[in-house]
């Protein structure tokens, strides 16, 4: 038998005895002398050489795409580079409408103070600060100080006032990001944060409240309506801080998606709290009536 490479071959002595032939074993290795290796040989040969190129050839191909990748990465640095380097146009068009409220332009020169105002890291501190010094001034806020109890008007006129410059505070931040943005019309105006929604609202309840007349001591106005109802509202003032911080807006927002998971649970409680009030006014109806005083 002959091995892969075509040049061994093996007879046995059954195989010599078959042929008629001698009896040792013979080996021969390699081709004979004056003959050329036989087809296989060659075919090897140049599968091993196909291999060996095919090996290089991937070779250098993987260094080609690691040659294509850096020149890319280099070329991209170089763009961000040169981004970094050359004027940015101001105002960012990316970030803001061309007109605001249909007659201020990008260019405005008013509507550019505006946007590098609201722009400022200033800001939004100096409206946290006004919104904190707000909240101290509505805790100091006393429902006893009326003109029928209290005849001295100082503290409550001073109280007023001060309320009033926070409410024109407010008021005047609304205006410039209202100018600066614009207001409904376009894909990056004030009103499409619903948070500046809550924002507006509260600015437009609190100019209610400084715009409404004081009425006569324990009366109504005209209307038939009490401007208390609207002072009362103006505890929703510091939830303006909720918007100012991201983390505390991704809580509120957490909470609020939470509270359709928790209806059965508030659905439970309501009940319980029915049925426990029914058989509360049952069994004391009447029976602390005047208990309290004489």
């Amino acid at each position: 038998s002959r091995d892969s490479t075509g040049y061994t071959a093996a007879l046995t002595e059954e195989a010599l005895a078959k042929h008629g032939q001698g009896n040792p074993t013979i080996v021969s290795r390699g081709p004979p002398e004056g003959k050329t290796p036989s087809a296989g040989t060659g075919v090897s040969r140049r599968s091993k050489r196909e291999s060996d190129n095919s090996k290089g050839e991937s070779k250098g191909s993987q260094g080609t795409k690691k040659s294509n990748v850096s020149s890319a990465l280099e070329k991209r640095r170089q763009r961000q580079l040169a981004s970094l380097l050359e004027p940015q146009e101001f105002p960012d068009p990316h970030r803001y409408n061309a007109r605001s409220l249909y007659c201020f332009k990008l260019q405005n020169p008013l509507r550019k103070f505006l946007i590098r105002a609201i722009e400022w890291k200033w800001w939004d501190r100096t409206v946290l600060i006004l919104i904190f010094l707000n909240t101290l001034q509505l805790a100091l806020y006393d429902p006893f100080d009326v003109e029928a109890l209290n005849p001295d008007p100082e503290y409550r006129d001073a109280m007023t006032a001060v309320g009033a410059v926070f409410t024109w505070a407010f008021f005047a931040e609304a205006a410039c990001k209202v100018i600066a943005c614009g207001l409904i019309v376009g894909p990056h105006t004030y009103m499409r944060d619903p948070w500046n929604n809550m924002d507006l609202f509260i600015v437009v309840i609190s100019m209610m409240d400084v715009l409404t007349p004081a009425p006569a001591p324990g009366s109504l106005d005209e209307g038939g309506t009490n401007p208390s109802a609207l002072r009362s509202l103006r505890v929703m003032r510091p939830l303006r801080a909720v918007t100012k911080f991201p983390d505390l807006r991704f809580l509120v927002v957490l909470l609020l998606r939470c509270i359709p998971m928790l209806a059965n649970v508030l659905g439970l409680c309501c009940f319980i709290f029915f049925v426990f009030g029914i058989l509360g006014v049952q069994l004391f109806s009447g029976l602390l009536h005047g208990q309290c005083y004489n």
